[in-house]
């Protein structure tokens, strides 16, 4: 059921991408409940973000390795970005 989720996930885990971003209008609410159902939540009012996409896999062979990467999407650009 969450195939695409899982496969994305796994493709970020696996570029050494931890924490994602999305941009999101608040007014799609849609949108917005979807994300927060597979483990988005609000960072403010326009993004929603995974502070470990890692966390979604069922698996441990991705979750336990460190990663320091971002990931930030949005409907303009793909960005990636390093954490500390």
């Amino acid at each position: 059921m969450h195939l695409l989720r899982d496969a994305a996930a796994r493709w970020l885990a696996g570029l050494g991408v931890a924490k994602v971003r999305l941009n999101v209008a608040p007014e799609n609410l849609r949108s917005v409940r979807l994300y927060a159902r597979h483990g988005a939540v609000a960072l403010n009012e326009y993004f929603m973000v995974w502070e470990d996409i890692r966390a979604l896999l069922g698996d441990q062979a991705l979750r336990g390795r460190g990663c320091s990467r971002g990931l930030l999407f949005s409907s303009t650009r793909l960005q990636a970005y390093a954490e500390g």
